[in-house]
């Protein structure tokens, strides 16, 4: 960000407020998701991809003000969109690495992202349980009640349900 004096600031304020901002996304992560958690409805992870999509339109909105339209300084973008958007959701940055992608006309490695972001994200995925000692024989399933992901023995897989 800029000083008043019209330096750059110095490395380590950019970091405390990047962590400053990184606790606000989580907070906010936090207080939505638990929420939207008490939504009847599908049987669907509503809490995560809600998260998601806003967490997409938040990280265009800002990037869109701070390098289109220049109404927003770019170290203080970059601080919203690391520390703010990195703890509130990543999807937004694979959502917006996805775009510039294809608006550079690279459409097969944007769908080499897209694909290789799911498929590996879910092996890697898998490779934590195995590691972890999850047991094949359980059965995860997303629960009726609370939209997370839950296995039969009604076991939260993600600590408190927080998606």
């Amino acid at each position: 960000m800029i000083a008043e004096t019209g330096k750059l600031m110095p490395v380590f304020h950019k970091i405390i407020l990047i962590a400053i901002m990184g606790a606000m996304g989580t907070l906010c992560r936090y207080g939505l998701c638990g929420a939207i958690q008490k939504w009847p409805g599908f049987a669907l992870p509503w809490s995560t991809m809600v998260t998601n999509m806003i967490g997409c339109g938040l990280f265009g909105l800002i990037w869109t003000v701070a390098h289109v339209h220049f109404t927003l300084d770019k170290e203080l973008s970059l601080v919203i969109l690391v520390g703010f958007m990195g703890a509130f959701t990543t999807f937004s940055s694979f959502v917006f690495e996805t775009n510039v992608l294809l608006s550079e006309g690279e459409f097969l490695k944007a769908g080499a992202n897209v694909l290789i972001q799911n498929v590996v994200g879910l092996m890697f995925f898998w490779g934590g349980t195995r590691l972890a000692g999850y047991s094949p024989d359980v059965t995860l399933r997303v629960s009726d009640q609370s939209g997370m992901l839950t296995s039969h023995r009604s076991t939260r897989i993600f600590g408190d349900g927080i998606g």
